[in-house]
């Protein structure tokens, strides 16, 4: 969530209000100590504000397996996953107004020479963050918050692009392998059942974004309404993936190629109910 660090204002004020006191003659009979329990006052007075909380977490498919994830490609090429890296380097909450068919455009025209670490602002969650999509389904990870104005949101925009070096890695890869990626893939493969075995380890750079609805996470309800002051939201992004997703990966003489799985990955991104019962 927002924090407000009102220190530096504090000082400031007090120190004007000290040099005031003490530099004018005639000045109030209030007391200088008076005067800065006033000022320490207001400055920590908080106006009520929207709150939005935002964390990620993924689920797996009916199909998942419960030991090793073997992709089979149609000549008889396998390989073994042991880890999906994926990069999400922005988060956007769009408001319910035809202002944001403009805006959806200027972002598309913006995605070419997009970078991770997107600023954040009162709309936006721009700390990145990597996540293996192998690994354990439904944990939960917080990644901030912001604060945005009030009104109805109708739209919720997810931004990938390759991983810069103050990225949130909670995974075993080092994130100076990471920088410049927006996905690795780490595995064996095999051209043929009876072929040794050998390590690969796929790169993906390109830029993608998806666009999901934006609901009340607790009850299903749209749009996702924030207007009275003090209103929270948490909102979890959550990623869907199967085991029939792996396999749309292409095959090479130089092994698999998961182009096509990033490229579909927007559409199994949405925002977690609380409603629902557990996925896989």
């Amino acid at each position: 969530m927002p924090y407000r660090h009102a220190d530096p204002v504090l000082a400031t004020l007090m120190f004007a209000a000290l040099v005031f006191l003490t530099g004018c003659e005639g000045a109030s009979d209030k007391s200088a100590d008076q005067t800065i329990r006033e000022l320490e006052a207001r400055a920590r007075q908080r106006a009520p504000q929207v709150e939005v909380s935002m964390g990620y977490l993924h689920h797996h498919g009916d199909d998942w397996p419960e030991g090793d994830v073997l992709i089979e490609g149609p000549e008889g090429q396998q390989a073994l996953l042991t880890r999906l890296l994926v990069v999400t380097s922005a988060v956007e909450l769009h408001l319910c107004a035809p202002t944001n068919t403009l805006g959806a455009s200027l972002y598309d025209l913006l995605l070419p020479t997009a970078h991770a670490h997107v600023p954040s602002s009162a709309t936006r969650q721009g700390t990145p963050y990597v996540e293996d999509l192998l690994g354990p389904p439904r944990a939960t990870r917080m990644v901030g918050g912001i604060a945005p104005p009030p009104g109805d949101y109708c739209e919720m925009h997810v931004l990938l692009t390759p991983a810069d070096d103050d990225i949130i890695n909670l995974t075993g890869v080092p994130t100076s392998e990471l920088e410049g990626l927006t996905a690795l893939v780490d595995g064996r493969w095999r051209p043929t059942e009876d072929a040794p075995w050998q390590d690969f380890r796929w790169k993906h750079q390109d830029v993608h974004l998806a666009r999901t609805p934006l609901l009340n996470p607790k009850d299903g309800s749209t749009p996702l309404a924030l207007n009275t002051p003090d209103d929270t939201a948490l909102l979890l992004l959550d990623k869907t993936l199967s085991l029939a997703d792996l396999q749309r990966t292409r095959w090479s003489a130089n092994g698999p190629d998961f182009t096509p799985v990033l490229r579909d990955l927007p559409d199994r991104i949405e925002l977690y109910r609380f409603d629902r019962p557990p996925s896989p």
